[in-house]
């Protein structure tokens, strides 16, 4: 570096030595803080190489992971500590079954926001001892019936879990604790042992238990107290409900002569006229002419239930999913409605009370894949189509809806022999050549696509391509359905078997 000798002066410094000065005096001063050498990053997971398999002779790489979060090992039951010693065999049948029984029995799960913090299983399982029991009872029955077993009570004297919970059940209720007696868990119990005893068809052990339950609600102030559990209230208004139709007994709960207890109000949503949008279906103009000549209380169920169809329908093709709180409101105010009218037999208002009954129950209540048919709605609702001739002459189309969901909800494929000639008779007397024509008729009264269309696109081809023996029109057809064998029914007070 050159000595600067002249500093001070009046004469300025040549720009060569100025540009040197200015070099120099900046020297360490733009560098920062001093650092120490950086550690060597680990390489994310997708940044690293494959490695290979030295003993495939290098020729094949071994998949990396694709992701830094590691993946969910087991699930929420991995670190439960269950209440009761249970064989692990048991807890692998619950849990199967509680995921197949949630998909089988809410088929409009894919249009309802479930709350998933509202987990009727899991807090009872780890806390409850008696449910555990109860649990593992209602699955064996269930895996029994899976398994075609012919003697449905041979699962409840071959359970060990049967006398296990029903002792851990009386103990609770002869202790002294109030509280506990009427507690959740307690009248979760109550309703797995209903549902065993429904499943195995022991309806006087389900209607005891039913009845029991009804006086634990009463304790607690009656069924407005657990509304607001949607999961608790809503297994009991189904097991209740289902029980009913099933055995033909009124329902324990929402009885049309407790004024203490009035009919749960129509959903908003259903009590109100929904406008018109382009993406509704187009209506045929016949479709809701009857509803002018029957009774006034089943017309406006009707108008409700139709009205929920429509929401859901909407809510299916928007993927814009309704509240829970609508499907339990719904599953209440219109079932409970129904299952407590009663009409004379063979009459208009009955014919399309037990439509409605079979529609909705497909619906609201359906049971996991256990191919259980109700044999008192089947022949109650055989007998009350063939005898209404007004169906025939003035609402064809009436006639085809009330068939269809019929044979979609309650009649078994052996025991239907008269039902696929009745059904083409009448297809072809309202012009219906296709299944798109069909699909927009039935969407002109009430249909939910995600429930009804594929069994009832089964059922219309197969009607549609079977052989008319009758060679006389849809009367005769009628008549042959009437000489079909049926079982005599027993007075019912749910479906309206009654005299005139």
């Amino acid at each position: 570096m050159p000595f600067i000798v002249s500093a001070g002066g009046k004469k300025k410094d040549d720009p060569e030595t100025r540009k040197l000065i200015r070099s120099h005096v900046m020297l360490g001063k733009n560098l920062g803080k001093s650092r120490g050498r950086a550690k060597p990053k680990d390489p994310l997971p997708w940044e690293v190489a494959p490695a290979w398999n030295s003993f495939d002779g290098g020729g094949a790489a071994i998949q990396q992971p694709s992701s830094i979060i590691p993946k969910k090992v087991g699930s929420e039951w991995s670190f439960t500590q269950l209440a009761a010693e249970i064989e692990p065999a048991a807890i692998a049948d619950i849990l199967t079954y509680s995921s197949l029984a949630r998909q089988a029995t809410v088929p409009l799960e894919a249009c309802i926001s479930f709350d998933k913090k509202d987990r009727v299983l899991v807090g009872p399982m780890a806390s409850d001892a008696a449910f555990v029991h109860a649990a593992a009872l209602g699955t064996h029955a269930y895996v029994g019936l899976m398994l075609g077993r012919e003697d449905h009570h041979a699962v409840q004297s071959t359970s060990p879990h049967f006398s296990k919970a029903l002792q851990l059940l009386r103990e609770r209720l002869d202790s002294t604790d109030e509280d506990l007696k009427v507690a959740n868990p307690t009248i979760m119990v109550v309703i797995a042992l209903a549902l065993h005893a429904r499943m195995i068809g022991d309806f006087d052990s389900a209607k005891h238990h039913m009845e029991g339950l009804r006086m634990m609600i009463n304790l607690r102030g009656g069924i407005t107290t657990v509304i607001h559990k949607m999961r608790l209230a809503m297994e009991i208004f189904r097991c209740d409900i289902g029980l009913a139709i099933e055995s033909g007994s009124k329902p324990v709960f929402f009885s049309n002569t407790s004024p203490r207890e009035p009919f749960l109000p129509f959903p908003d949503r259903m009590s109100r006229s929904m406008p018109k949008s382009a993406d509704m279906p187009s209506f045929w103009p016949y479709s809701e002419q009857f509803l002018s000549v029957i009774n006034e209380e089943i017309a406006i169920v009707w108008r409700a239930m139709k009205r929920f169809c429509l929401q859901i329908s909407r809510a299916a093709r928007t993927k814009r999913k309704l509240s829970e709180e609508i499907l339990l409101q719904a599953t209440a105010s219109i079932m409970y409605r129904l299952l407590h009218m009663s009409f004379a037999s063979g009459s208009l208002d009955a014919a399309i009370r037990l439509g409605l009954v079979a529609f909705s129950s497909q619906i609201f209540l359906q049971l996991p894949d256990v191919g259980v048919r109700r044999t008192s709605l089947s022949t109650t609702y055989q007998e009350c189509l063939v005898g209404l001739d007004i169906l025939e002459e003035q609402w064809p189309q009436l006639l085809l809806w009330l068939l269809m969901v019929g044979a979609v909800a309650v009649f078994n494929e052996p025991g239907s022999a008269w039902l696929k000639p009745w059904l083409k008779s009448t297809i072809e007397r309202c012009a219906v050549d296709s299944w798109s024509d069909f699909r927009d008729m039935m969407d002109s009264f009430m249909w939910i696509g995600l429930v009804f269309d594929k069994p009832a696109k089964d059922i219309f081809y197969s009607a549609m391509t079977s052989l008319d023996l009758s060679g006389d029109g849809s009367a005769s057809i009628a008549s042959q359905a009437k000489a079909s064998p049926a079982a005599t029914p027993k007075p019912h007070p749910v479906l309206g078997v009654e005299k005139n």
